[in-house]
């Protein structure tokens, strides 16, 4: 295995901990305040409406315009782009803390693991009791990956993430196509169903013609028609009664009835509802998403918590195929970056071309995808498959656009008041993230105001910015008398064993 000497490592006088206030790097911090902005802007979909409504092209033709609007602005210039770049930092901030490590002499790999159980933890908690959406334990995993290889050389790390991210993309792809050839299938399947059935309802009105005479004459000859009934149950007096879970089951799911979901039966029995509804079509069945509906918007806990925890799964289970290795693929390539200290003034000239490029191709790409994605139905069409995998790609590059972008306003000291409040909401990232859901989640669950499923995405965008600059100046604030945000001091103090210094100035009491 080959290695890369410490690049500009700091004296090995410090001692191991955090990264001091004078240690740490305002590029990577403004870039990781501008992508808690990002990533905002399409969780709060999620947050807001059932799963299938982000998942799925919006609307028809009668979708209004300023809902349509907003959805082409959210795919084309966020979604995608900021997960990817909040996971390219966490990919150079585990090169800053080995670098760290080694000039202090001291073990790096036990601490890490620290970070990273501790960040499972906290990832499982904010999945399950606030929004199922979380990243946190996708990137505690993922960091298990990146650990070993923390120490290879830039390059070996860059063709590694190209070859992974490459590879995921075929594979995503690949699972796009069967899906896209079975729902034909399946479609057909359904044709024939519809088809069979209509005959048997022509049939039985045929027959219910004759029963209404047949009726007639057994009335005269039947005074008891449940004696039937009775000696049914007499002759298997063993037989048991349906269960609470698979009396709401049946409740909430019946394809005979099609009624809407029974929210009582959802609330006795809420993960055998959810199984019912899942097995229809996954999390994206108009079921599904009433469930979600009633668990979020009205409540109790107990429901609420089953959708979270249900859907979680689901959407982890999945992205063990997909998502989860695009991510490991970028932590690598943002591990190669640091190596290489892309960041730095003296790589102005790959900024520029990063910018132009990513900008320039990645923009118009996106833009298509938009269009493309919605004139396909998801899961079932050609069109759908192609808008997607374009997505896949050109996400990347709109997101190198950003970051080449940031890097030159950063390096080149443009907008000074922009820089210092995203930085300050960077340097306080894991509060600011945990807070979003918070917000989120008051405004839309049973707990809070219950809006789940009522707003449109203009009403969405409006929470998002006016949350956001709500963040910058509290974290402005707060760093004025605190050297860290809560969470990250919680997850630090934890980490290293001891309580780590929090409050900026310690004068005389009174």
């Amino acid at each position: 295995m080959t290695t890369d000497p410490d690049p500009a490592a700091p004296p090995s006088s410090i001692p191991l901990g955090p990264v001091g206030e004078k240690d740490r790097i305002e590029a990577l911090d403004v870039l990781r305040g501008f992508a808690i902005f990002g990533i905002f802007w399409v969780n709060i979909q999620l947050m807001a409406r059932p799963f299938v409504d982000f998942v799925a092209p919006i609307g028809g033709a009668d979708a209004a315009t300023s809902e349509l609007v907003t959805w082409v602005v959210i795919k084309t210039l966020f979604e995608f782009k900021f997960v990817t770049l909040f996971s390219l930092l966490f990919g150079m901030g585990l090169v800053v803390q080995c670098v760290r490590a080694d000039a202090a002499g001291r073990p790096f790999a036990r601490v890490y693991l620290r970070r990273l159980a501790l960040l499972a933890v906290m990832g499982l908690a904010h999945a399950f009791f606030l929004w199922y959406g979380d990243i946190l334990f996708m990137y505690s995993v993922a960091g298990l990956v990146l650990l070993p290889c923390a120490r290879l050389k830039g390059r070996t790390l860059a063709l590694a993430g190209a070859i992974i991210l490459v590879g995921t993309g075929v594979v995503s792809m690949g699972l796009g196509a069967l899906s896209v050839t079975f729902s034909g299938a399946f479609a057909e399947m359904e044709e024939i169903a519809a088809a069979g059935a209509d005959t048997v309802a022509d049939t039985d009105t045929d027959t219910d013609t004759d029963a209404v005479t047949d009726a007639d004459t057994d009335a005269d000859t039947d005074p008891d028609p449940d004696t039937d009934a009775v000696a049914d149950a007499v002759a298997d007096p063993d037989a048991a009664p349906d269960t609470d879970a698979d009396t709401a089951a049946d409740a909430v799911t019946d394809p005979v009835t099609d009624a809407d979901p029974d929210p009582e039966a959802f609330r006795r029995a809420p993960f055998a509802a959810l199984l019912a509804a899942v097995q229809v079509a996954g999390p994206f069945s108009d079921e599904y998403a009433e469930l979600e509906r009633i668990g979020f918007a009205e409540g109790p806990f107990s429901a609420a918590f089953a959708v979270r925890v249900f859907t979680y799964l689901f959407v982890f289970v999945n992205s063990i195929f997909s998502f989860l290795w695009r991510i490991i693929a970028v932590f690598l390539i943002g591990a190669a970056l640091m190596k290489g200290r892309f960041f730095e003034p003296r790589h102005r000239a790959w900024h520029w071309r990063a910018a132009v490029i990513g900008l320039g191709v990645g923009l118009p790409a996106e833009a298509l995808v938009a269009y493309l994605v919605r004139q396909g139905e998801y899961g079932a069409s050609w069109v759908w498959l192609g808008g997607e995998a374009l997505h896949y790609f050109a996400s990347l590059l709109l997101c190198a656009g950003y970051v080449g972008l940031i890097l030159l306003i950063v390096n080149g000291g443009l907008l000074g008041w922009l820089r210092r409040g995203l930085a300050a909401v960077g340097r306080t990232a894991l509060s600011n993230y945990l807070l979003q859901t918070v917000v989120g989640t008051f405004v839309m669950q049973w707990w809070g105001l219950g809006l789940f499923g009522t707003w449109e995405r203009p009403a969405m965008i409006t929470l998002v910015v006016a949350t956001f600059v709500g963040q910058i100046l509290v974290s402005l604030i707060w760093l004025r008398y605190f050297r860290a945000g809560p969470m990250e001091w919680l997850w630090r103090s934890a980490t290293y064993f001891r309580l780590q210094p929090l409050r900026r100035f310690t004068g005389p009491a009174g």
